[in-house]
């Protein structure tokens, strides 16, 4: 028994040598779990071949994250809206202005209402910011009626449907 036991623990510190050459080989962000996204709780498991998708990628990989008014993260540091959408691009490789206000209106604007007037979402695309309270706030499209948002102190990032006031104070939409 007692060298069935030494066998199972040399085998077991072969594997605890190889996990920890592994966790060596990771960059200190990876390491701690702030990678790219930050670190947060969630979990985005669709395509990261555009642009607009890493940025997508970014916003579910910050979920959970906690808001930080002024904050760009990573995730233990937290982020405020426009730092969320500033880094989801930025991680895509497309820099866009810091500040909600700045967001709104220097990028492309995309339709919100149909040839009736009627408010919709089907010109909308993943990655799409859109702006709230008269510009003053902003949040990333993730597409299906949802986006994700930073949205005030005391909340961490979450994914929240376009209703409700979000729906009410909807300004706009632009795409980097």
């Amino acid at each position: 028994i007692k060298r069935s036991l030494h066998k199972r623990i040399a085998a077991l510190n072969k594997l605890k040598g190889q996990q920890e050459a592994l966790l060596a080989s990771l960059s200190p962000p990876q390491q701690t779990g702030t990678g790219p996204g930050g670190g947060g709780s969630g979990t985005y498991h669709g395509p990261t071949g555009t642009q607009a998708e890493k940025a997508v990628a970014f916003a579910y990989n910050a979920l959970g994250c906690p808001y930080v008014f002024g904050g760009t993260g990573p995730c233990g540091s937290g982020y405020d809206c426009s730092g969320l959408t500033s880094q989801a691009w930025a991680s895509a490789g497309i820099s866009i202005p810091r500040v909600s206000y700045d967001q709104m209106s220097s990028l492309p604007s995309v339709p919100l209402h149909t040839a009736s007037g009627a408010f919709t979402t089907k010109y909308l695309q993943p990655g799409d910011i859109l702006g709230f309270a008269s510009n003053s706030h902003v949040g990333i499209y993730v597409g299906n009626g949802y986006l994700i948002d930073a949205p005030h102190s005391g909340l961490n990032v979450e994914k929240v449907a376009i209703s409700g006031w979000y729906q009410t104070e909807l300004d706009g939409a632009v795409r980097p």
